[in-house]
């Protein structure tokens, strides 16, 4: 049997750490509580292009292998690798 774990909003909070870079990055102001909508390109004022753009740099960046985990969600991949054969 194989899953899928999606990483960002459910092992991971991707929102504080992808905010910092781009508020670093593309020198805004946005803050956590502007979160409210998905696609980004809707909150950053950009196209889905140029979004697309910015969330590839952040995922080749030192900040997205830094995001915090969600509360029991390492718990709970070990409990899944310990029952199931994750690869």
């Amino acid at each position: 049997m194989k899953i899928a774990i999606d990483m960002d909003g459910v092992l991971a909070d991707i929102n504080p750490s992808i905010n910092e870079f781009h508020n670093l990055h593309y020198y805004t102001h946005f803050t956590l509580a502007d979160y409210t909508e998905y696609p980004y390109s809707e909150i950053w004022k950009c196209s889905h292009k140029e979004m697309v753009e910015r969330i590839q740099k952040y995922y080749a960046s030192p900040a997205f292998t830094s995001m915090k985990p969600v509360k029991g969600s390492v718990d709970g991949v070990h409990f899944l690798k310990k029952n199931i054969h994750l690869s």
